[in-house]
């Protein structure tokens, strides 16, 4: 994924941040009005989804080495890991603006100075991501111009092709090459991709195997969903069902809930596991939400795991998680640890409660200066304005 995709994603982060949990109460021609706004911004969302196209599944593995003694290292991991499935978020926006519809419809007890403040901000959210979807998508476009249309492959090419990706082994996840055969399937008819990768994945090497449950999560295909979730249920190596179980993750839809249920409840391995709970979380199941709780503030869990717990709060902004954010903030000493929990608040949205404990972490004298400046970026960033100079 480029930078301007990164940024992209960035933005969107804050255009769900924008719009979290509204309700309110106000006049029949208020409601009227506001709610035509809230429409106007859900159809620009799904214009925006509409015109960009990005890789699904890709999270950068930055946070796991950071090392938090050097300067930088522990934000550049949390922005990396910002970086996640792109419908995903637009998808969260569509939600929070479905939210404030719901508001507008049914009234509550704010007052309508609350409401037109929480919709101003996100229609500034959306506008800054259109300002931004406009200059990827014109280097994007300049940059394909000249690419040709994709001729129809055999099952007997799209098997050379996998086969030279499968050659790397594990790091045939993630790479250029990786992205490069995703991109080239895609577009490809199903009825002869699929059935070429659910053969590899059920009777292949165990690289061919973990390779296919790689590419299925790239296509992110529904019809690849009882191929993963038996590879899931029944291979008997961790490295595929760890793959396999990520892929269904990243697969939006809710019938990947059955396999993912089962794989938490069951695997012996706790990889898998987690993948398992991230993907649960998604489809907003309560399991899922609750083991992710439980392990993101396990002091004794597997540092790794852990970790994994809580970039999936920064990547699944799920009110639930607030408490599991505050009390890393609170008592962790691990400054990765502290500045993903951070990032993750700024993805869950904040009150005035939130922002008056995120003074007295900017206040603190004794703070860290990388958690102090990470405060000041999400304080600023649920206040809706500049409140603190973030290069302080």
């Amino acid at each position: 994924m480029n930078r301007g995709f990164t940024a992209f994603l960035m933005l969107v982060t804050l255009l769900s941040v924008a719009a979290v949990g509204v309700l309110y109460t106000f006049g029949v021609e208020e409601r009227d009005r506001l709610s035509n706004r809230i429409s106007s911004l859900a159809n620009e969302v799904e214009a925006q989804k509409q015109a960009v196209q990005t890789p699904e599944g890709e999270v950068a593995e930055v946070a796991a080495g950071a090392d938090e003694n050097q300067p930088g290292q522990a934000e550049a991991a949390a922005s990396a890991h910002d970086i996640s499935l792109l419908t995903n978020r637009i998808n969260a926006a569509h939600r929070k603006i479905d939210e404030l519809q719901e508001a507008t419809a049914n009234g509550s007890d704010e007052d309508v100075a609350a409401l037109e403040e929480r919709v101003a901000a996100l229609e500034a959210a959306i506008e800054r991501l259109t300002q931004r979807i406009e200059e990827v998508g014109a280097s994007g476009n300049a940059s394909n111009e000249d690419e040709e249309v994709q001729a129809p492959l055999t099952a007997e090419e799209i098997t050379v092709a996998f086969s030279d990706l499968a050659k790397n082994e594990i790091g045939a996840y993630g790479t250029p090459e990786w992205r490069a055969l995703v991109k080239k399937l895609e577009t490809q008819d199903r009825t002869v991709v699929v059935p070429v990768l659910a053969g590899k994945l059920a009777n292949g090497s165990v690289f061919e195997r973990f390779a296919a449950a790689a590419v299925m999560e790239g296509l992110g295909w529904e019809e690849n969903i009882p191929h993963l979730s038996s590879a899931l249920q029944r291979d008997q190596d961790p490295l595929v069902r760890r793959m396999s179980s990520h892929a269904l993750a990243f697969t939006d839809s809710p019938n990947v809930v059955p396999a993912l249920e089962q794989a938490l409840a069951n695997d012996a391995e706790e990889g898998v596991r987690v993948n398992s709970a991230f993907g649960l979380a998604k489809q907003e199941q309560q399991s899922g939400i609750d083991y992710i709780k439980a392990l993101a503030i396990d002091e004794n869990a597997n540092p790794q795991m852990r970790l994994g717990a809580i970039q999936s709060m920064l990547i699944i902004p799920n009110e639930q998680f607030k408490p599991a954010v505050w009390h890393n903030l609170d008592n962790s000493k691990d400054m990765t640890v502290r500045v993903i929990s951070m990032m993750a608040l700024k993805a869950i949205g904040g009150n005035e409660d939130d922002l008056d404990k995120l003074t007295l972490i900017i206040e603190n004298p004794e703070e860290q200066p990388n958690i102090r400046q990470t405060a000041r970026q999400v304080y600023n960033a649920i206040a809706g304005r500049e409140v603190y100079p973030e290069n302080e």
